[in-house]
């Protein structure tokens, strides 16, 4: 028996997984998601910002009083997007050993999306195959195809990057959701592998999803086991994200389940979705709430 602390530094969010492995079972003992924005100004400064730098060092150390009240026997820290284009991401790293005794391990955009797809083949298995497997994070866009065999690309896009390149009103403009979306669908348009399957399901995974699912479940505090595996028709994604459009930050603000950090970028992440259901003119898709860090998990499982 082992328990095992996995931390998923994104671009927009934190997450802490704390599970108990014993003979190829897990036992979840405590979740937490924080939206640091580690990657604020990043498109245009290709560095962390030093506000970012102080959030997630404050995260980490509030996550470390959880890991040691829990004896973990080890901890993954593992970086993405972000810290895979951030200049000063040794000099980060460098911090974070200092202060706290860790590194973050950087993975590529191909180990990203193995350790998504296998979070997903875990966990969707009843479902037929051919998936495409939507996972929209805050600096980089991984699809993956599985059939017999798949294909994975990591796309250097996702909410916040295309929501500091794009939306500059508030509310946004039609005209920048539409260009935000067609930019979407041309980098969809650039790999065959996407374009040469005629059906599939597509199975969208990370905040946005989830967010827009319970959103239309009308929830105020999230319930993952309301929103794992259920899915949601492109009308309903369609019904929230016309909402969320047509009303500016400090309205979204005051939405529960929207806090500050995740009401602006969501018109981003939630136009990428839309942009992938009408490249593919799909009318449902599924929702998954178990992304890297689960993937991950299940890695040591086995």
């Amino acid at each position: 028996m082992s328990t095992q602390a996995i931390i998923d530094v994104g671009t927009n969010t934190c997450i802490l997984l704390i599970a108990q492995i014993d003979n190829q079972q897990f036992k979840i003992l405590h979740e937490q998601m924080e939206l640091v924005r580690l990657g604020q100004g990043l498109i245009q400064t290709q560095s962390f910002h030093p506000d970012a730098i102080e959030r997630a060092l404050t995260t980490f150390k509030n996550f470390e009083q959880i890991i040691q009240k829990h004896n973990c026997d080890a901890i993954h820290y593992i970086g993405t997007e972000a810290c895979r284009v951030a200049k000063n991401f040794s000099n980060f790293n460098q911090e974070l050993q200092k202060q706290i005794g860790r590194q973050i391990h950087r993975i590529s955009g191909d180990d990203e999306a193995e350790l998504i797809f296998k979070a997903t083949a875990h966990d969707f298995k009843h479902i037929p195959k051919p998936w495409l497997i939507l996972d929209i994070g805050g600096g980089s866009t991984e699809f993956i195809l599985a059939e017999q065999n798949k294909q994975a690309q990591s796309m250097p896009f996702g909410s916040v990057k295309l929501f500091e390149k794009f939306i500059h009103s508030d509310p946004p403009k039609p005209n920048e959701i539409k260009d935000l979306k067609e930019f979407v669908k041309s980098q969809i348009q650039n790999h065959d592998f996407l374009n040469n399957t005629s059906e599939f399901t597509l199975i969208a995974t990370a905040g946005t999803p989830t967010t827009l699912l319970a959103l239309h479940q009308n929830m105020t505090d999230y319930q993952a086991s309301e929103i794992h595996g259920k899915q949601m028709t492109t009308q309903n994604l369609n019904s929230q994200c016309e909402r969320l459009s047509q009303i500016n930050f400090e309205q979204r603000s005051k939405i529960p389940l929207l806090p500050p950090k995740r009401a602006d970028v969501i018109l981003a992440g939630m136009s990428i979705l839309q942009a992938v259901c009408e490249h593919f003119n799909l009318n449902k898709f599924y929702v998954s709430d178990r992304g890297l860090r689960y993937g991950k998990l299940y890695e040591l499982l086995d």
